[in-house]
């Protein structure tokens, strides 16, 4: 049964629908019975898009829709429309991305872009090895020119929706050598016909910008465009949305309140943007909390109201539950740990329904130790991304050499299992091969191409490249991208047995070929390239585990879950705010996603004096919560 207001969006007839929900509201429900509704009033699924930003999102959206039998949505994540987009583009743009993404004063010194409609993701570890390399080939000094500044620099470029051709001097002026590095870290993608993760969104932007008549079939196809958790949006989303959606439906939701992604670019103020660039809009405000109790709503409320830059609401709930909110004060941190521990245990509640929640990760040393000692078991709701383990960087990065030769995985492969072929021997090796690495090596094996390699490297490579050449045929000839990594787990099986926790490492690798059944819905080359781009966009921690254990969890990562019992641990001066912040209302907006967290009980902590990176520091309760 929906309220009044979620009425009024599901039957809405404007063209252009921007919901503000504030937290436990009922917004995905409300965007998923809008798409029912149209879908039951005579609109084409097939004609319909959501967009949201984690897979998880997408997962539930999709799976609400499909329980219904309403097949034929697209529902996809930024990112993964992004690579839509460039799989049907990606020829066209390449023949033109010299011209549209680079300086043209550097035109006769940077590398070609290779024009080729293959085209792989590079993750964050093979960004950082391609930038190292084009600082070192512009022959400048890595501990001056550190590749962590200007790869941030080219992030924050790309998610403006500036080109390497844009960059003013102004930046060469803030980063020396800004402009340069960034105009040869993307053409060095464009010829390893490689994108990055930002790409994904700007490429798309860049070529419906310059060349309009590339949007036109996706536009007709999709005539009504959702797009989730708005108030995360950058510059370049933003300006993909509009681009779509123009002349067509859009319906957004989200909230300005939790917005808290600034440092991933995140541009809170576009939901003011899109109230002006389509003026026509139809404001709906949903109120009601349907998560957490009356205390714990009316804190959050005078909390946020603080802000100044929002679009003014008022949570309230019906939620007759009784519960509560209590303040934690504390001496230092250890006793901040064993007082969150004493409460807990002293709950009677399944482990699962708590979270403790934290500004930064380093407070969890504190909290993890009493739990220890206390025998309360957790689940630390980060640490190594099942995709980020080093076994399982060697078998994509094998199967991304397979598919297009793609050099940076070369380089993470040349020398896994371990032959000899060392940053020295790439380096003599590398500049020799241009476009696909892997058809240069079957060249060079079978006579018919010719490359200077020292004569201590040549066995060594020969060995690789035939490996390397048997997989290739048999994807080929096989068509199984299934039996394709179950080779290649055999053939690195003998070199992690000889890491740490080798049986640990073998299970990961046989976790892949679940991996591969769950997403492989064709054979052959086209698979692989499918494979390949689904693992790219795999989110970090799209959740938690099913066991029964207390969840510990930075706000950030916290957020878009709720459990019965929460702590906000660390409420207090130089954590919330933090010590860095440049922003005071995310900081604010920040406390507020960790209030709205709790169904239940809510109890908040701060310590007088907290040991922290090594030293001690007088803290005291966050100004946020004074005199509520």
């Amino acid at each position: 049964m929906l309220n009044d207001r979620q009425q009024e969006v599901v039957e809405s007839t404007n063209a252009t629908i921007i919901t503000l929900a504030g937290p436990g509201s009922g917004k995905t429900r409300v965007l998923t019975e809008r798409i029912n509704y149209l879908i039951e009033n005579g609109v084409n699924p097939y004609s319909i898009l959501a967009v949201t930003f984690t897979n998880k999102a997408a997962r539930e959206m999709r799976d609400r829709l499909e329980h219904r039998d309403k097949r034929g949505v697209t529902v996809s994540t930024f990112h993964s429309f992004g690579v839509t987009i460039m799989k049907s583009l990606m020829g066209f743009f390449a023949e033109r991305s010299h011209s549209l993404m680079l300086s043209p004063e550097l035109k006769n010194v940077l590398p070609r872009p290779n024009a080729n409609d293959k085209f792989t993701i590079y993750d964050s570890d093979e960004q950082k090895l391609l930038l190292k390399d084009v600082i070192r080939s512009l022959n400048l000094d890595a501990d001056v020119y550190d590749y962590r500044v200007y790869g941030a620099f080219i992030s924050n470029q790309k998610n403006k929706g500036i080109l390497p051709k844009q960059c003013l001097s102004e930046d060469e002026v803030l980063l020396p050598k800004a402009a340069l590095i960034y105009n040869f870290y993307q053409a060095r993608l464009l010829a390893q016909n490689a994108v990055d993760f930002d790409d994904l969104i700007l490429l798309p932007l860049v070529i419906f910008s310059y060349y309009p008549k590339t949007i036109e079939p996706f536009r007709e196809r999709y005539k009504y465009l959702f797009v989730d958790e708005f108030q995360d949006t950058n510059d370049t989303q933003y300006g993909l949305t509009i681009l779509l959606a123009k002349g067509n439906n859009l319906m957004v939701v989200g909230d300005e309140d939790q917005s808290i992604y600034e440092f991933r670019h995140a541009n809170f103020r576009n939901v003011g943007n899109l109230m002006k660039d389509r003026p026509d809009h139809h404001l709906i405000l949903l109120e009601q909390n349907y998560r957490s109790s009356k205390p714990i709503v009316e804190l959050a409320n005078n909390l946020i109201t603080q802000n100044t830059e929002r679009v003014s609401k008022s949570l309230w709930t019906a939620n007759e539950v009784m519960g509560r909110v209590e303040m934690l004060p504390c001496y230092d941190e250890i006793d901040e740990a064993s007082q969150i521990s004493l409460k807990i245990k002293r709950a009677g509640i399944n482990w699962k329904d708590v979270a403790v929640l934290m500004r930064t990760n380093a407070q969890s040393r504190a909290i993890e130790t009493a739990f220890i000692q206390n025998r309360i078991p957790y689940n630390l709701l980060r640490g190594t991304s099942f995709y980020d383990r080093k076994e399982i960087m060697a078998v994509i990065a094998y199967l991304k050499v397979i598919y297009n030769g793609d050099v940076q995985a070369f380089k993470r492969i040349a020398n896994v299992p371990k032959r000899a072929l060392g940053d020295v021997a790439l380096n003599a090796i590398i500049p020799q091969l241009e476009g696909d690495v892997l058809t240069q090596l079957t060249l060079w094996y079978n006579g018919q191409l010719k490359l200077d390699i020292p004569n201590r490297y040549v066995n060594s490579l020969k060995n690789l490249s035939k490996e390397l050449i048997g997989f290739r045929e048999f994807v080929v000839a096989d068509g199984s991208v299934y039996g394709l990594i179950e080779k290649i787990i055999a053939y690195l099986k003998p070199h992690f047995a000889k890491e740490d926790n080798p049986e640990d490492r073998f299970e990961n690798m046989l976790e892949l070929l679940t991996v591969t059944k769950n997403l492989m819905v064709n054979e052959g080359e086209s698979a692989l390239a499918e494979f390949l781009e689904q693992t790219a966009l795999v989110s970090v921690a799209d959740g938690i585990d099913d066991e029964n254990r207390v969840t510990i969890a930075t706000i950030h990562a916290a957020k878009g879950l709720e459990w019965a019992m929460v702590f906000v641990a660390g409420a207090e001066v130089g954590l919330m705010p933090h010590f860095n912040c440049e922003n005071i209302e995310e900081e604010r907006r920040l406390c507020y996603v960790a209030l709205t967290r709790a169904k239940t009980n809510l109890y908040v902590s701060w310590t007088e004096h907290r040991m922290l990176y090594g030293h001690t520091r007088p803290s005291g309760q966050t100004p946020f919560l004074k005199g509520l």
